[in-house]
C-alpha cells in the first residue's frame, strides 16, 4: 500500500521599507499572492504569512522578522520552508543575511526567493552572497539618496513623515510631481489637553505642580485619551511635557547614517505652529529638573505639610524636609541637604513648623492679599480699557468668521478632488489648497491668542471684584480646613527661601490676575510665567526669625 506523503509546511515574510517608491500595501499583497501561488503549485501548506511594514532592510532588530526566525526554529511548529520574494526583501545587510542562512540550516530549513535561484552548493553559495553584497550597497546609495532628499524636505519646513505629535495633524499643503508635501497643524481637540496638562504641572488642581504620574492619573480617571485611543502614562505625558514641537518648532535629521545621534550643527530646524509659549515651556522643564529623585527627595516633594514643595533653603536651594525634636513633641523645616549630608553641607537653620507657617500666611493675608496691596498688584488688570475690550471682541468675531469661510472652501475643495473635478497634479488647485490650509492656521492662531487675551469671561473686573477675592482668600487663609489653606498657598507661592536672616516669598502675578472673578481659585488657563515677582525683596517684619534647633 502505497502512503501519501504529508505535505510539506510553510512560511512567508514579506516587507517594504519606508524607502520604497510603491505604495505599501499594493506591494505587500504582491508578494503575498505570489507566495501562496508557489506554494499551492507545489502542494505545500502555508501555516503563517509574516508582514513587515516600513522597516528598513538594513535592520536587524525587526519585530516580524525576528519572529519569523523564532516560530521556524521552534520545533513545534514543523516548519520545512521559508519563502520570500527576493534576498532584498529579507535583509538589505549582507552580515544579517549570512547569520540568517546559518540559523535557517542549523534548523534543517530551506530558504526559497522566488526570484532568485541558487543551486545548494558552494557554487550557490557564492552567488547568494554575491547578491548580498549588491544588495547592501544598494541600500546604502538609496539611504544616501533619501538622506539627501529628506533634509531638503526639512530645510524647507516640510514634515518628514514619522509619528505626528499629540496636539497636531500632518496635512498636505502642496504637490510636487507625485511627491505629496506635508506639514503640522494645530489638531484643537487635542491640543486643549496637552495646555491642561502643561497647566497640571505647575498648578495641579489647586494643591501645586503634579508629576508625570499623578497627571496621567487624573486624566484617565475622567475620561481623557490619546489620539489612539489609547490610556495616558507616565511615559507618554513626561514625553508631552519635554516634547520641542510646542514651543513652535522642531528638529529634524538628528540622527546620522548609522543610527547614531548626528552633531547639533547639522541638525535641521523646522517651524511648526505654536501650543504652549517657550517661557510655560522652560518653566515646566526647571521645575521637573528639581523634582527629579535624584535632585529631590520624594519626601520633600509629597509631604503632608503646609509648605510642601515650595519651602526651599535659600543657601543652598536644597527643598526642606520635615524633622521633629524632643520625642515627637515638635516639628522643623530643614534643610535636605544639611540632613543628608550633615551640618557641614549647609548653614541653614532649623525652623519650628508653626512658626514658618505663621509668617508664610501672615505674610500673605497682610501683604498680598490685603484690599490696597491687591488692587496694586493688579493696577495693570483694571487700567483695562473698555474700548481694547471691545476691539479685541470685534476681532474675535472676525477672525472666527474667516475661519468658518476657509474651513468651507477647503471642503468643497476636497469635493471636488473627491469628484474627479480636480487633480492634486495640478498645480492651480495645490496652490488653492496651500492657501487655505494657511488661512485657516492663520486664523485659528489669531482666535487662540485672542481668546487668551479676553479670558473666558466677559465681566469686567472692578476694584469691587478685587476686593471680594482678597476677602476670600483671607478667609480661605485663616479657616480650619488645613487641606484647602495648603491648596491655596501653593496656588499662588512659588517659593519660600529660608536663610540666615530673612525669609523671602515670591510668586505669578499673573496667578493672581487669572484668579479673579473665579469662586473658587483652580486651573486658570494657560500656566503662569515665573518672572514677574509679587514680592521679590524680604520681608522686613521678618528679620527677627527665631533659629531654632533639635
Amino acid at each position: 500500500m502505497r502512503i501519501k506523503p504529508e505535505a510539506e509546511r510553510i512560511v512567508g515574510y514579506v516587507r517594504v521599507s519606508t524607502d520604497d517608491q510603491a505604495d505599501h500595501r499594493t506591494s505587500l499583497d504582491s508578494q503575498e499572492a505570489q507566495i501562496r501561488a508557489d506554494a499551492e503549485a507545489k502542494g505545500q501548506i502555508v501555516v503563517r504569512i509574516f508582514l513587515e511594514a516600513g522597516e528598513s532592510g538594513q535592520d536587524a532588530r525587526r519585530p516580524e522578522f525576528n519572529r519569523l526566525l523564532d516560530f521556524v526554529e521552534d520545533p513545534g511548529n514543523r516548519i520545512h520552508e521559508v519563502k520570500i520574494f527576493s534576498l532584498s526583501r529579507l535583509a538589505r545587510s549582507m552580515e544579517t543575511q549570512i547569520s540568517t542562512f546559518a540559523r535557517l540550516k542549523r534548523a534543517k530549513i530551506r530558504l526559497l526567493s522566488l526570484t532568485q535561484n541558487f543551486s545548494d552548493d558552494p557554487m550557490g553559495a557564492m552567488m547568494r552572497n554575491v547578491i548580498a553584497s549588491f544588495d547592501e550597497y544598494f541600500a546604502l546609495e538609496t539611504a544616501k539618496h533619501t538622506r539627501r532628499t529628506m533634509r531638503r524636505n526639512a530645510e524647507e519646513g516640510f514634515f518628514n513623515g514619522g509619528q505626528v505629535p499629540f496636539g497636531y495633524e500632518s496635512r498636505m499643503v502642496e504637490m510636487r510631481g507625485t511627491k505629496a508635501k506635508k506639514k503640522l497643524f494645530i489638531q484643537e481637540y487635542d491640543a486643549r489637553t496637552v495646555r491642561l496638562i502643561f497647566d497640571l504641572a505647575i498648578v495641579g488642581q489647586g494643591n501645586g505642580p503634579m508629576g508625570a504620574r499623578a497627571i496621567a492619573e487624573w486624566l484617565n480617571e475622567r475620561g481623557y485619551k490619546l489620539s489612539n485611543g489609547n490610556k495616558f502614562s507616565n511615559s507618554n505625558v513626561a514625553g508631552i511635557l519635554s516634547r520641542c514641537h510646542y514651543r513652535g518648532y522642531y528638529f529634524d535629521m538628528t540622527r546620522d547614517e548609522h543610527g547614531g545621534r548626528a552633531p547639533d550643527d547639522t541638525w535641521v530646524r523646522v517651524e511648526c505652529p505654536q501650543i504652549i509659549p517657550a517661557e510655560t515651556m522652560d518653566a515646566v522643564a526647571a521645575l521637573r529638573a528639581v523634582r527629579r529623585p535624584t535632585v529631590t527627595p520624594p519626601r520633600v516633594v509629597n509631604g503632608p505639610t503646609l509648605l510642601t514643595k515650595v519651602a526651599k533653603c535659600g543657601i543652598c536651594g536644597e527643598g526642606m524636609t520635615i524633622r521633629t525634636g524632643k520625642g515627637g513633641r515638635y516639628s522643623y523645616y530643614s534643610c535636605n541637604g544639611k540632613v543628608s549630608a550633615g551640618a557641614a553641607r549647609c548653614t541653614c537653620p532649623h525652623v519650628r513648623e508653626e512658626r514658618l507657617d505663621s509668617v508664610v500666611l501672615g505674610a500673605l493675608e497682610r501683604q498680598i492679599f490685603a484690599p490696597e496691596r491687591l488692587r496694586m498688584l493688579l493696577s495693570e488688570m483694571l487700567e483695562a480699557s473698555a474700548e481694547a475690550d471691545e476691539r479685541r471682541a470685534r476681532d474675535l468675531t472676525q477672525a472666527r468668521l474667516n475661519k468658518t469661510q476657509a474651513e468651507t472652501r477647503l471642503r468643497n475643495l476636497y469635493e471636488a478632488l473627491a469628484d474627479g473635478h480636480a487633480s492634486l497634479k495640478d498645480a492651480t488647485f495645490t496652490g488653492l489648497l496651500a492657501e487655505t490650509n494657511s488661512r485657516i492656521a492663520s486664523a485659528t492662531a489669531t482666535i487662540e491668542a485672542l481668546e487668551r487675551q479676553i479670558g473666558k469671561t466677559t465681566k469686567r473686573v472692578t476694584p469691587e471684584m478685587v476686593d471680594a477675592f482678597g476677602a476670600l482668600v483671607r478667609d480661605r487663609l485663616n479657616g480650619h480646613d488645613s487641606a484647602l489653606r495648603k491648596a491655596y498657598v501653593a496656588l499662588f507661592v512659588s517659593e519660600v527661601a529660608v536663610d540666615q536672616q530673612a525669609i523671602r516669598i515670591s510668586g505669578s502675578s499673573q496667578l493672581l490676575e487669572r484668579a479673579i472673578g473665579r469662586a473658587e481659585p483652580a486651573i486658570m488657563g494657560m500656566v503662569p510665567i515665573f518672572d514677574r515677582k509679587w514680592c521679590p525683596e524680604e520681608d522686613s517684619n521678618l528679620h527677627d526669625l527665631a533659629i531654632a534647633s533639635t
